[in-house]
């Protein structure tokens, strides 16, 4: 930086620390010492709760969220685990209003230190795609399905991003969450869940999770 601090960032748990000197001046110090102290917020803190609780939706308009090797409350594969091949899972929904335009994705993790961990977001799926194949590219924006378009998750990568929970952990829970929308979203590729949440705003017509664990063994 310009006032000659570094700027270190923590992959595990989304926080970027700013060392900083904060002793006498360097002609009169023959042992400086460094400084750890956290990065100046924005004035508008981002939501910690999962997304399917930050949104309005209509009583009773739930999609049942489905997945050949993701089931309620049981340890997820390794195969989509960041220890493992780090593949997104397949997912399928049902139950969409007939209103529906496009569908969104948003995997959250509320157990971590950051609350939630994003980890994964995706957006203007079309109406008629009501499931996503295993092991989807992190592309900003997908072929086949054409047109999806992937945000960035908590980690700073674009696409999937699987569970990676610190050794010692109980198990996390991974909100798989569908939102049923009534439009296209005019959102950019790459943009985060928080930039994702506010396009959603008003448009969610149904939504609904699954929810697996896992921990490290």
């Amino acid at each position: 930086m310009k006032d000659g601090s570094l700027l270190v960032g923590d992959s595990m748990n989304g926080v970027i620390y700013r060392v900083s000197y904060t002793g006498p001046s360097a002609a009169k110090s023959e042992r400086p010492t460094l400084a750890l102290s956290n990065p100046p917020r924005s004035s508008e803190p981002e939501p910690s709760d999962i997304a399917i609780r930050l949104v309005m939706t209509p009583a009773d308009a739930n999609l049942t969220v489905t997945s050949p090797s993701l089931k309620q409350g049981e340890q997820v594969p390794p195969q989509h685990s960041a220890s493992g091949d780090d593949a997104s899972p397949h997912l399928a929904w049902s139950g969409a209003p007939k209103e529906t335009k496009s569908f969104a994705i948003v995997m959250d993790d509320p157990d971590a230190a950051v609350k939630p961990f994003t980890h994964w977001v995706a957006w203007n799926i079309p109406a008629h795609v009501q499931e996503l194949r295993e092991g989807l590219p992190t592309a900003p924006l997908l072929k086949n399905p054409a047109e999806i378009a992937q945000g960035r998750n908590t980690r700073g990568s674009v696409g999937y991003f699987g569970p990676k929970p610190p050794h010692g952990d109980p198990p996390h829970h991974y909100h798989f969450q569908v939102f049923a929308l009534d439009r296209m979203l005019d959102l950019k590729p790459t943009a985060s869940r928080e930039e994702l949440l506010r396009a959603m705003e008003g448009h969610v017509l149904a939504a609904g999770e699954l929810v697996p664990t896992f921990a490290q063994k």
